[in-house]
């Protein structure tokens, strides 16, 4: 994943990453609907630890690589996109 973003990853401590994930976004909505300006950066301070020893650093060339199939990938999107209609 850190090769595929550019940026380093590193894995929670909780097993529940997705279930936690909705959580905090309940979280970040509710704030917003009362009013109240909570940024992800904050709720996710508060509630996520994460384990240091699996960080992991992109590697630029691979990155690089990935990020031009992107570019691929979404020209190829927008050429097949009428045929699916």
């Amino acid at each position: 994943m850190a090769d595929v973003f550019g940026v380093s990853v590193v894995a929670m401590v909780a097993g529940e990453a997705a279930a936690l994930g909705g959580a905090l976004h309940a979280a970040w909505c509710d704030s917003l609907s009362r009013g109240e300006k909570t940024d992800l950066v904050t709720l996710t301070n508060r509630s996520v630890a994460v384990s240091e020893s699996t960080r992991c650093a992109p590697d630029r060339n691979r990155h690089a690589l990935y990020s031009k199939a992107q570019v691929r990938y979404e020209r190829l999107c927008q050429v097949l996109r009428p045929t699916f209609g």
